[in-house]
């Protein structure tokens, strides 16, 4: 008798219809790496960050969030030389990223040990299957390989970089085994300020969005997604993308008092999801180009590895980062 197949994936949505599907052990990764810093430092001092940063978001206690990555990591180790494994991830950036950490942990991980590994990657989400359709992915799993385990290693090396000249050239389409890495790197790559605007693309769209007229931060956050190639933002990323907008002295929108309660009550209850938003005046002269989100509300934020603040930050061009004018 076989030992039991570990499988690996992006959350507890997929993670439950994987479970129902196999019958067999289910690790759910669970952290938002598009979101806050990701420094290139040892996994101890990572995941004190990880759980430092999602704690201060109020999305998680930090003790819990911290114990909950070491069981994960923990797991992992254990289970490499002695079972089989099996990584779903989807193409969406949220997958991508930790697709790229799981493989390089595998790659520290696995030695000298014959490791059996496998990776599905349907160009489709994993929610929503069923679990026949669940059983058929896993039938067409690619054997993971060291070009797999190498790939990962370096795409995550650069990804935690103070710098990101190497991760933007992973977004350039390439004969590799990871073939939706490219269109999630350039999709991270978007969220540097414009050189126009200063805004960050989910900024830009949730702007465009609001521009329209006042509506219901729920319709803007699904609006939103649809803009979207591969849907990779959560509602609490989103909330903390409207905080940050609203944000005085130059707020880009223009929040109800009972909405800009709610932000601060995490989660946000359903009533409030349903309170108007809507663009400021110096939200539209941003979104027009009149004025520079940077210069004018400044910037303090994590893209992995690079910290981007108020002075010279990196700016995307709409094809290539730049630290000067395009």
């Amino acid at each position: 008798m076989s030992d039991p197949t570990l499988h690996i994936t992006n959350g507890d949505a997929a993670a439950d219809g994987i479970r129902r599907a196999t019958g067999e052990e289910v690790l759910a990764w669970r952290d938002v790496l598009h979101d806050g810093p990701v420094p290139a430092v040892d996994d101890a001092v990572l995941r004190r960050a990880r759980a430092e940063f999602i704690a201060s978001r109020g999305w998680g206690e930090l003790g819990a969030v911290y114990r909950d990555f070491e069981t994960r990591d923990a797991t992992v180790r254990a289970a490499i030389c002695s079972q089989p494994i099996v990584l779903w991830f989807e193409p969406d950036l949220y997958d991508q990223l930790q697709l790229l950490q799981v493989l390089d942990l595998l790659a520290r991980t696995a030695g000298d040990c014959d490791a059996e590994l496998t990776l599905v990657q349907p160009p489709t989400y994993l929610g929503g299957l069923t679990p026949d359709e669940l059983a058929g992915l896993r039938r067409a799993g690619t054997t993971i390989t060291e070009a797999h385990l190498a790939l990962g290693r370096r795409a995550w090396d650069a990804f935690r970089a103070p710098s990101p000249e190497r991760w933007q050239g992973f977004a350039a389409p390439d004969d590799h085994p990871l073939e939706f890495l490219a269109a999630a790197v350039r999709r991270h790559l978007e969220e540097y300020p414009a050189v126009a605007s200063g805004l960050a693309r989910s900024e830009s769209q949730l702007l465009r969005r609001a521009a329209a007229g006042p509506i219901a931060m729920s319709q803007a956050f699904r609006d939103a997604q649809h803009m979207e190639e591969w849907t990779y933002l959560g509602d609490a990323s989103f909330v903390e993308i409207v905080r940050e907008l609203a944000r005085a002295p130059h707020p880009l929108l223009r929040l109800t008092p009972a909405l800009e309660g709610a932000l601060h009550r995490l989660p946000v209850d359903r009533a409030a999801w349903e309170e108007p938003i809507a663009v400021t005046a110096e939200g539209s002269a941003v979104l027009a180009g009149d004025l520079d989100r940077v210069a004018l509300c400044g910037i303090d934020r994590w893209l992995g590895g690079v910290h981007l603040l108020d002075h010279a930050p990196w700016r995307w061009t709409g094809e290539r980062l730049t630290t000067g004018a395009a």
